[in-house]
C-alpha cells in the first residue's frame, strides 16, 4: 500500500507537473497566436494602405493627363476659332472690295451708255 500510495503521489505530481506544462505550452501557443494575428493585422493594414497610395497615384496621374488633354483641345479650339474668325474678316473684306469693283464698273458702264445714247440722240437730230 505504501509503495502504491507513493507511485500514486509520484504519479500525480507527474500530472500535475504535465498539466502545468501543458497550460505553461498552451500559454505559449496563445501568446504566438495573438503575436501572428497582430503581424497579419498590421500587415494587412499596410497593404491596403499600399494599394490605397497606388490607386491614388493613378488617379492623379490620370487627372493630370486628363488636364493635359484638355489644355490641348482648347488650345486647339482656340485656334480653330481664330482662324476662322480671320477667314470670315478675309470673306468680308474680299466682298467689300467686289462690291466696290461693282459699282466703279456699273458706274462706268452707265456713264459709257449715256454717253453712247446721247451721241446716238445727237446723229439723229
Amino acid at each position: 500500500e505504501a509503495d502504491c500510495a507513493g507511485w500514486l503521489r509520484c504519479a500525480s505530481r507527474g500530472a500535475v507537473s504535465h498539466m502545468e506544462r501543458l497550460r505553461n505550452d498552451l500559454e505559449k501557443l496563445r501568446l504566438e497566436l495573438r503575436h501572428e494575428r497582430d503581424k497579419e493585422r498590421t500587415d494587412t493594414r499596410y497593404e491596403i494602405e499600399r494599394t490605397q497610395a497606388a490607386s491614388r497615384l493613378d488617379l492623379n496621374l490620370f487627372q493630370g493627363r486628363m488636364r493635359e488633354e484638355h489644355a490641348k483641345t482648347h488650345e486647339r479650339t482656340t485656334e480653330a476659332f481664330a482662324r476662322i474668325d480671320r477667314d470670315a474678316s478675309a470673306i468680308r473684306s474680299k466682298i467689300e472690295q467686289e462690291k466696290g469693283d461693282l459699282l466703279r464698273y456699273s458706274v462706268g458702264t452707265m456713264a459709257a451708255l449715256t454717253g453712247l445714247g446721247l451721241t446716238a440722240l445727237r446723229l439723229l437730230m
